[in-house]
């Protein structure tokens, strides 16, 4: 809160000097008597001399109470509704006295007169003033209802029900309040819109944490189990990842349905202005459980406005079906190298596996000679060292695979595999894949290749735990051939 400086007193107070020099100095005193008569100019000079000598009076007495009063043995801070309206209430209260020794002591007026003259004002003055008053009226809603303090995050919303404005209030003021959006911008917004055209929705009105939703349709052939599985697997990886939700694990819940599909709802919570905002958020969990769809071979709804004569072909995948099987296993690099004959083959040999929340898939050291496939779900990798520590490897989302190293060349499992959400699991066998490497063992060479680029990756992260066993691509490649019985 701003208050006058001392130098604001030179002019007023050499005027004051004047005044009353000119008011003691008989030139102008106010004539009486037959003196009345034809003398209208020594009125209003009279008239004007005095009343500008008590508006000075009345300034300088209000200036002196901003100055020596509110700005230095009270103060208010900046931000002070209260102190501002104080302030307010002691000029306006040293004003009308000032205009009330005006009207009786210089003018004269009779009682009546100055009545219906007040009046006349006040009608004035409150037509002119109507927007400032209605500020004035929301602000004293604003401080006593406390709908948000500076600091809040607030969500406005209007009467039909659109968002207008989301951000954090920055300043509440006496003709408006000032909200930082996500984007830096400071919007001002007259409190008198706020109390009178916005339904305020405080996010930080109980705790900090939030709860947001982004709302996903699916198509009805997706049963509801397996979408909410796929959506909770994609929202718990990128709430782990960037920090999101750490009171609580998403939700999945169904919302509503509409005429493409099955609407669910994601439910997190964020506390918003801190690692991330809620656009921020949002853009990350949506990628994330978009990926998911995607390399569980679902897509997102679409409307249904079109007359088909014949059997609508589904843009879903099927874990059951050998084609749908095919394009999954063409999406993951391990199988790069393989040719759509090969993957046919291969396909038809494998079906889906559910795996429980919580439940191991492998176990480091025991006995193996498959792989898997992640195709729905989130998984956690980590290694148990000798000392019993649990290190944490890494995570897998679908389209990931693992368990390489035991199919190929039949060694124990180096690491466990736990599901951190129900999944879904692909698992090649032996027996599923010697048919293929028997037929073309060239290929042997190109899966080599994309095991030790993985295991490079991984290397720091497994040097700790005291486990390092990092194959040389020729060594690799043999004990493939040998594990499989192939010719040199």
């Amino acid at each position: 809160m701003k208050y006058p400086r001392t130098g604001s007193f030179l002019i007023p107070s050499i005027l004051l000097v004047l005044l009353l020099i000119l008011s003691k100095s008989g030139l102008f005193e106010f004539p009486t008597g037959a003196e009345a008569q034809g003398v209208l100019m020594d009125k209003l000079f009279y008239y004007l001399i005095n009343t500008t000598l008590w508006l000075t009076v009345g300034h300088l007495i209000n200036l002196s109470i901003c100055v020596f009063i509110w700005g230095g043995l009270v103060r208010f801070g900046s931000s002070s509704l209260i102190g501002q309206k104080i302030q307010d209430f002691t000029s306006i209260l040293v004003y009308t006295i000032v205009i009330a020794i005006i009207l009786f002591g210089v003018i004269n007026l009779a009682p009546s007169s100055i009545f219906y003259f007040l009046l006349l004002i006040f009608l004035v003055l409150g037509t002119l003033l109507r927007p400032k008053i209605l500020s004035l009226i929301s602000t004293k809603y604003l401080s006593s209802e406390h709908p948000f303090n500076i600091g809040d995050w607030i969500e406005l919303i209007n009467r039909s029900g659109a968002q207008v404005v989301t951000g954090e209030v920055y300043d509440i003021g006496r003709r408006g309040t000032r909200i930082k959006t996500e984007s830096n911008c400071i919007v001002l917004i007259p409190n008198n819109l706020l109390e009178d055209e916005f339904i305020i929705k405080n996010y930080w009105g109980i705790s900090k944490e939030t709860e947001f939703e982004i709302i996903i349709c699916l198509d009805f052939s997706i049963p509801i189990e397996r979408a909410k599985r796929i959506l909770f697997a994609g929202a718990i990886q990128a709430c782990n990842e960037n920090s999101i939700s750490k009171g609580a694990n998403p939700k999945i819940l169904v919302h509503n349905t509409s005429n493409a599909g099955i609407e669910y709802s994601v439910k997190f919570l964020l506390n918003p202005w801190q690692e991330n905002t809620p656009s921020e958020a949002k853009d990350k969990i949506l990628s994330t459980i978009i990926n998911h769809l995607s390399k569980a071979g679902v897509y997102t709804a679409f409307p249904k406005n079109e007359i088909f004569y014949t059997k609508m072909s589904d843009k879903n995948l099927s874990m059951n079906s050998t084609l749908d099987r095919i394009k999954i296993l063409s999406s993951i690099e391990f199988f790069n190298s393989f040719s759509e004959a090969e993957l046919k083959k291969l396909s038809e040999n494998i079906s889906p596996a559910t795996v429980k929340e919580n439940c191991n898939i492998i176990v480091q050291g025991d006995e193996g000679n498959s792989m898997f496939i992640l195709i729905e779900g989130f998984l956690e990798v980590y290694i148990t060292s000798e000392s019993g520590d649990k290190i944490i490897v890494g995570k897998i989302a679908p389209g990931g695979f693992f368990g390489e190293m035991s199919l190929l060349t039949g060694e124990k499992r180096c690491a466990t595999v736990k599901a951190i959400t129900e999944s879904r699991v692909f698992e090649i066998t032996k027996n599923d894949l010697a048919p293929v490497l028997q037929t073309r063992s060239e290929i042997v060479k190109e899966i080599s290749m994309v095991i030790n680029n993985r295991q490079k990756i991984n290397i720091e992260k497994i040097e700790e735990s005291g486990h390092k066993k990092i194959h040389k691509l020729d060594v690799l490649i043999n004990k493939i051939k040998v594990f499989f019985s192939l010719t040199k």
